[in-house]
């Protein structure tokens, strides 16, 4: 029974000290220790040591490979408590090593432990949280550095408004202006929530990671001020030396949108020669069109991008009696079936409502419009021809899931065709119209589609 007692406390002894930071020490002096209830001054990793600083050693905080108690502030604490064993009431930051992702949630450090001897006159460098009070908002600091894939960054909502969209190595600073308990929350498969209590002149700090315990989780930590400023600012230097110079986006950049709807010609096509079939003419200036364009944003509000519209139309009638000019006559279906495409860059505008679930947007594109008319009216023929065209649209998206809106808008497209070919048979014949009095290809179209964002 002696036996199993100690093996099971061997055991329980071995799962504590497995679940622990591993602590590592290289000390080249030591005084006596000083007393656990002394405060370590932590010297952070852009900040230089004080003068008067003698070193003792070097302490290193790490993973064992199964450590989970192991956070920012459980770390320092353990480096803290080294620097005491030795007699040292300081230790600076040399390395910083965040969670790594993938399940581990783990801060590994070194540092130097110091023994100052100016340590009672040694003054912190600045503190963004020492900032003036007398401002009107107060600050929301959001930070992530958890390795974030892009199928498990989500948005992040005060309220009923999305304030972020969190993802890999990531920071994002915001002003509130209004006093009092709100709610911060994120919904991936499930929904967690924050409550926070804003008071102008504060500053707060919150770290947002993922849990990928079963389900994909977001987490969301209000952070102690010295904590949540130290790991801020060391995402801040993560971004600097991996991403260099690249911009943080907090707006949807990409923009693919499909779309399809009713069309009408605003003047007639080749059709209108049969000016007796006055109601056949005007059931051909009816259509459909069906469209996609891509637009990528180079700000929040400006992008550029290229966009392709399909147009068609088409009529048949049957038992028809026509004569030509020499006195024959024809018996028998008329049929006209006519398509009109546009291509071309366009210039995109857009204004994103405060929450970004919304947009109004305004874009403008000249491309190549290009004509084709099959019809059979005696004779079967072929019209092609292109000419230079102009589109105008207004619209606005509605958000529906994360990254997919839904959005109506109206165009007008303009364009003259000056000349075009028709073809009967083996015959071609190419026609040119004088100046102004060119086949008008004006129409406008009314679209409903979906937009996928990015």
């Amino acid at each position: 029974m002696k036996k199993i007692f100690v093996l099971l406390t061997v055991f329980v002894s071995f799962v504590l000290s497995s679940c622990s930071p591993r602590v590592s020490t290289d000390i080249r002096y030591a005084y006596f220790p000083i007393d656990n209830r002394q405060d370590i001054v932590v010297v952070g990793l852009q900040d230089s040591e004080p003068d008067s600083t003698e070193v003792l050693g070097t302490v290193r905080i790490g993973d064992t490979g199964f450590s989970t108690n192991c956070d920012y502030g459980v770390v320092l604490e353990k480096a803290k408590q080294a620097a005491r064993k030795v007699g040292g009431n300081a230790i600076k930051i040399t390395e910083h090593k965040p969670p790594s992702g993938q399940g581990n949630t783990c801060h590994k450090i070194t540092a130097n432990i110091l023994r100052v001897k100016t340590i009672p006159g040694y003054t912190a460098p600045e503190n963004r949280n020492d900032e003036p009070k007398n401002v009107d908002y107060a600050t929301l600091n959001i930070y992530s550095y958890s390795s974030l894939d892009d199928s498990t960054s989500y948005d992040l909502y005060l309220g009923d408004s999305i304030i972020a969209q969190i993802k890999d190595n990531f920071i994002k600073s915001i002003h509130i202006k209004k006093e009092g308990l709100d709610t911060l929350w994120a919904k991936t498969e499930v929904k967690t929530e924050v409550p926070i209590h804003f008071e102008i002149g504060e500053v707060y700090y919150l770290r947002c990671r993922i849990s990928r315990q079963g389900v994909r989780c977001p987490k969301l930590e209000l952070m102690d001020n010295s904590i949540g400023e130290y790991e801020f600012d060391n995402c801040q230097s993560i971004i600097d030396s991996q991403c260099k110079a690249k911009k943080v986006v907090d707006y949807p950049y990409f923009r693919f949108a499909l779309d399809g709807g009713y069309s009408r010609l605003l003047s007639g096509s080749f059709s209108d020669s049969h000016d007796v079939f006055q109601e056949y003419v005007e059931d051909l200036k009816s259509g459909y069109h069906l469209g996609v364009n891509m637009t990528y944003f180079v700000t929040k509000s400006l992008g550029i991008g290229i966009k392709y519209y399909y147009f068609n139309t088409s009529n048949k009638l049957d038992n028809v009696v026509l004569k030509d000019n020499y006195g024959n006559i024809f018996h028998g279906r008329m049929s006209h079936d006519i398509g009109i495409s546009f291509i071309g860059p366009e210039l995109f505008t857009r204004v994103l409502s405060n929450n970004q679930k919304s947009a109004f947007f305004l874009n403008v594109a000249l491309g190549n419009i290009m004509y084709s008319e099959n019809s059979v009216a005696m004779n079967k023929s072929k019209v092609i021809g292109n000419t230079l065209g102009f589109s105008c649209t207004v619209g606005y998206d509605i958000r529906l899931a994360p990254n997919i809106s839904l959005g109506v808008q109206v165009s007008l497209i303009k364009g003259t065709l000056s000349e075009y070919e028709v073809r009967e048979g083996n015959k071609i014949e190419k026609i040119e119209i004088p100046n102004g009095d060119g086949v008008n290809l004006n129409r406008v179209d009314f679209s409903i589609g979906l937009r996928f964002y990015k």
